[in-house]
């Protein structure tokens, strides 16, 4: 069924496709007799290609733009589940992130006929399994935090043989494989392999600005600040820290997003800290009026503690 195509993902990837092979639309749309229009339709997402299209351009791209195309097709219930583990991963609300992979991975367990290609399905149950592992861990000692990045490993390595996160930057992605990455990119910080998880979460967000604009990829981005400015924190850079923290800020400003806030707010104050700079508690005062105002009192509690510890070692 078309419906069943996710064709924001499909455009992103011959987008992708025809600029890495270095053609303008006009090029392709010269060589090819498909108008420019149409090639700007598929490559927005406001048209689903004909057969005759998908053809054409197989032949022209020398890839096989109808295997491109299949890969995005989903069966709908599993997108309601997937959309939905990714807004509550986004928004931090364990509890129902916990229940819809639990749900997701048990649809998959039990219904065989899902028209979903094999290495779709195989790829999505070890990024499950590995998001139940992850949400298990509790700090960098948890035995869950190696199992979960295996998994996230093994489901990237079913489209990308011997794959390697070190080595990321030589692999192609798809949009499932973007959302592994980040959920990786935020173990390896756990892992203080804050290096690397800081160049995986800058891949991501470029991704974020070139081919997305939902609101949950910007809750996702504005989180992959949070997590870089926290990064740079343990790794001791906190003129980086409060960069990032700042570009963040900036981000949920001009995107109408709060959920991120107080916390980039509290790495600001954190690295300014460190700097030296005497407007530091101010941000740290501000993100524990934001969590008042968002009635997250327990983080808020958390805060409050920081302030005072920090404000004792001036």
């Amino acid at each position: 069924m078309l419906s069943s195509y996710d064709m924001s993902d499909f455009s992103a990837s011959i987008r992708a496709l025809r600029n890495v092979l270095g053609f303008t639309i006009t090029d392709v749309a010269q060589e090819t007799g498909i108008s420019a229009s149409t090639i700007k339709l598929l490559e927005t997402g406001k048209a689903v290609p004909r057969f005759e299209t998908l053809h054409v351009l197989s032949n022209f791209y020398k890839v096989d733009v109808f295997a491109l195309f299949n890969q995005h097709q989903y069966e709908r219930s599993v997108v309601y589940y997937f959309d939905q583990i990714n807004t509550y991963m986004a928004k931090n609300e364990q509890n129902s992130f916990v229940k819809s992979i639990n749900e997701l991975l048990l649809h998959l367990n039990e219904d065989e006929t899902l028209p979903i290609e094999h290495n779709d399905l195989i790829q999505l149950k070890l990024y499950i399994e590995g998001l139940i592992l992850a949400s298990k861990c509790i700090n960098d000692s948890s035995p869950e935090l190696e199992l979960a990045l295996n998994k996230y490993k093994a489901a990237l390595s079913v489209k990308n043989h011997s794959f390697e996160f070190d080595s990321f930057k030589q692999y192609k992605f798809l949009s499932i494989e973007f959302n592994i990455l980040f959920a990786a990119a935020s173990l390896l910080g756990l892992k203080r392999q804050c290096e690397l998880s800081n160049q995986i979460l800058f891949h991501v967000v470029d991704y974020f600005d070139s081919f997305s604009n939902t609101s949950t990829h910007k809750l996702l981005k504005s989180k992959c600040y949070a997590i870089i400015a926290y990064n740079f924190h343990r790794m001791s850079k906190n003129e980086e820290a409060r960069l990032y923290a700042d570009i963040g800020i900036n981000y949920c400003i001009q995107n109408d997003t709060s959920l991120y806030l107080p916390l980039l707010l509290g790495r600001k104050s954190i690295a300014l800290f460190h700097i030296k700079d005497p407007t530091w508690n101010t941000y740290m005062r501000q993100a524990i009026t934001l969590l008042e105002i968002q009635n997250r009192m327990e983080l808020k509690g958390h805060y409050e503690k920081e302030l005072e510890r920090y404000e004792k070692l001036v």
